[in-house]
């Protein structure tokens, strides 16, 4: 527990601010005032209320936040479009920054973010915005995954297309054509393999012992699969529209509802392959008809975005998922192979 005070500079009294948990749980307090808070990360919000709003500077027990100021960004309520630099609200919206009780701590942060020069610019158009927030899910898990999706790391500004850049999401029109139930009629035509992974459960779930996948067998991580070999046409589209140029496998993995990943790296895969298919080259695309309850989460970067599929990085972080749902399976197609890009190591 800390006793602290926060402090706004602005042109004009501010009406509506407040503080949000990692759990969304929102925290009212009083400009220039102490008040006690546990020691963790905060979203301060201020929201437009029909006046523009300068802000200045933002003080944690006196301390300025200096250029760290500019991390935070305006959001506007009508389009949900993110500004940034943007210390000023001009329309119906709000202005968030994420903010730590030690700001020894949030500069440590951005600082190994976030490069100097950087600071000022838009930092959306050159890094990933990610918060791992607490997720309380049934109390029927297990401790270990309880615990791993209930604590939350807090926001991260990770350098896009790196080779430690942990996701990068698909544009929402890239596959919005292609039918999930027909991809999973398909699959079957290329994946005949069947694997069997170990897998925890909830307590009193029976018969989920095993999460059950299907995929193309290799010998050994070459040669590559010819693309052209496929018989599915449509993973063959699927597979070009992503920009993979060389294949090493796909994957069907389903869960069952209480199913669950033990959290795990997959960095034995450096082993067997190559240095330009490290960085998030792992395709991944939930083909739940509801994916309501279904999590995946990528270490410190957080829950995935598994609507419309992404390429994640399972090299560099750790990674656990959950069938928290009762009676919906959670079929996850898996590509990995070569992308037509190239990742750096900074």
């Amino acid at each position: 527990m800390r006793n602290i005070s926060l402090s706004i500079k602005s042109n004009v009294t501010l009406k509506k601010y407040y503080l949000k948990t990692l759990s969304d749980i929102q925290i009212n307090f009083e400009l220039d005032k102490k008040f006690d808070l546990e020691t963790g990360w905060y979203n301060l919000i201020i929201e437009y209320t029909g006046e523009k709003i300068d802000i200045e500077d933002i003080l944690i027990n006196g301390e300025s936040l200096s250029h760290y100021i500019y991390t935070g960004f305006f959001t506007e309520k009508s389009t949900g479009k993110r500004f940034q630099p943007a210390n000023s609200l001009w329309t119906e919206g709000e202005y968030s920054i994420w903010i730590h009780t030690e700001i020894g701590h949030m500069i440590q942060t951005y600082c190994t973010s976030i490069r100097n020069g950087d600071y000022g610019k838009n930092l959306f158009d050159d890094y990933l915005f990610t918060v791992d927030k607490n997720l309380e899910i049934s109390t029927e898990w297990p401790e270990i995954i309880k615990s791993y999706f209930r604590y939350g790391n807090g926001p991260r500004w990770w350098k896009k297309d790196t080779k430690k850049t942990p996701y990068e999401v698909c544009e929402k029109e890239l596959l919005q054509d292609i039918d999930k139930n027909k991809v999973l009629s398909e699959i079957k035509l290329d994946c005949h393999t069947k694997f069997e992974y170990k897998m925890l459960t909830k307590v009193g779930v029976a018969n989920t012992e095993k999460m059950y996948g299907l995929g193309i067998r290799r010998s050994s991580a070459y040669p590559y699969i010819d693309i052209d070999s496929l018989k599915s046409s449509l993973l063959k589209t699927i597979i070009r529209r992503l920009g993979f140029k060389e294949l090493l496998n796909i994957t069907l993995q389903t869960a069952l509802p209480g199913q669950s990943f033990v959290p795990h790296i997959d960095d034995h895969y450096k082993r067997d392959c190559r240095d330009d298919i490290e960085g998030p080259v792992v395709f991944l695309w939930n083909l739940a008809t509801v994916t309501k309850d279904h999590y995946f989460k990528l270490g410190s970067a957080g829950v995935l975005p598994l609507e419309h599929g992404l390429f994640f990085n399972q090299f560099y972080f750790d990674h656990g998922t959950i069938n928290d749902s009762k009676e919906h399976d959670r079929p996850l197609l898996i590509i990995h192979g070569l992308r037509d890009k190239k990742f750096g190591y900074i």
